[in-house]
């Protein structure tokens, strides 16, 4: 037998396989690497945030991004939902009936703009004039938030009532995702300051005022010299 082909092989076979591994595979230490699953860009409206943690009473903006990936829309719709038991949309424009979230893009014009409290819905439309067409990869919306009670709550984009409408009528829309916020009660911070009272008791007659107290010592010294004076005559009398 040919040892020393046959050793020749598996090392051939052992350097094939090391160099073009079929996946999972399982090297020499015992990890395990996944198979690589490319992740392609894809047409979405995106809800994010700077944070998720905020407390009862804070204000936090949730920021509306679409990314068109270069496909030309003509208009594009977006429902958001969110629970109104913890938290609330603060009114963009307090000049308008309702409650509006801030849209800052200056392409789109808002066609529908609403946040329901109640129901705890946002919708928002928006659409390019007659003829018109763009792409976006941006941000078109704002909405701010306050926190009424602790616990979990989720902003959510509902895919099934959004779209990006493109300028052949189709719905491009492919990728949409949600927000949990982690809502925790506010501590409320008490301060004991202690108070000094000082009570001054006052005086009282004539010790009330230093002139008084003057002419008093003086009416007494002018007794005393009276006294002593009728003394000094008594003693010089019985003396006679």
């Amino acid at each position: 037998m040919d040892y020393l082909g046959l050793i020749q092989k598996v090392k051939a076979q052992g350097a094939d396989t090391l160099a073009s591994p079929t996946f999972p595979f399982n090297p020499p230490g015992g990890t395990i690497t996944p198979t690589p699953t490319p992740v392609a860009d894809q047409n979405s409206i995106t809800i994010e945030t700077d944070s998720t943690q905020i407390t009862t009473g804070e204000n936090i903006k949730v920021r509306i991004a679409i990314d068109s990936q270069a496909e030309e829309l003509g208009s594009f719709s977006i429902t958001i939902s969110f629970d109104p038991e913890y938290m609330k949309v603060l009114d963009s424009d307090l000049t308008l009936s309702g409650v509006q979230i801030d849209f800052i893009d200056s392409v789109f014009e808002a066609t529908t703009n609403t946040a329901n409290n109640s129901t705890g819905i946002i919708t928002l439309k928006g659409e390019v004039a007659e003829g018109e067409e763009t792409s976006l990869a941006r941000t078109v919306a704002e909405i701010e938030f306050t926190a009424l009670k602790a616990g979990t709550s989720e902003v959510k984009l509902i895919e099934s009532s959004s779209s990006l409408v493109s300028t052949q009528g189709t719905d491009v829309l492919e990728e949409t995702n949600s927000l949990n916020f982690n809502i925790s009660l506010q501590t409320a911070t008490t301060t004991n300051d202690t108070e000094t009272t000082t009570i001054t008791i006052p005086k009282t007659g004539i010790y009330d005022n230093p002139a008084y107290l003057s002419i008093l010592i003086g009416i007494l010294l002018v007794a005393i010299g009276i006294i002593l004076a009728r003394t000094s005559s008594s003693e010089k009398t019985r003396k006679n």
